[in-house]
């Protein structure tokens, strides 16, 4: 039985191809080389710093533009007219697990040991 390296090679259609001569490298060398070196007009990326500097100072100037015309977080409170008193105030520590599990520890400010 045959080794799949072996079976690779021999299925191979280009195996017996001797590949480029040393001229034909050393033209696409020169050619890749030549154009790599050469500087293209001013492109998009010639843009790109002035450009990703203009996103940001739009993205600044809605965000300043959306803050003021969204209603203040004090305004939309609303607040009792009156502070609660101790069995009304409940106090709690919540967290979720990695896997999803949410716990809610509710602190009872009348419990006594």
């Amino acid at each position: 039985m045959k080794a799949v390296n072996d079976l690779l090679r021999e299925a191979d259609p280009l195996n017996e191809d001797p590949g480029l001569s040393d001229v034909e490298v050393r033209v696409m060398r020169r050619a890749v080389v030549e154009a790599a070196n050469e500087r293209q007009a001013a492109g998009f990326f010639a843009y790109q710093p002035l450009a990703v500097g203009a996103v940001l100072v739009l993205m600044i100037a809605a965000g300043i533009t959306t803050g003021r015309h969204l209603p203040s977080s004090r305004n939309s409170v609303s607040r009792p007219s009156s502070a609660p008193t101790v069995a009304e105030e409940r106090r709690q520590l919540q967290f979720a697990t990695p896997g999803g599990t949410r716990i809610i520890w509710t602190f009872d400010p009348e419990f006594h040991p």
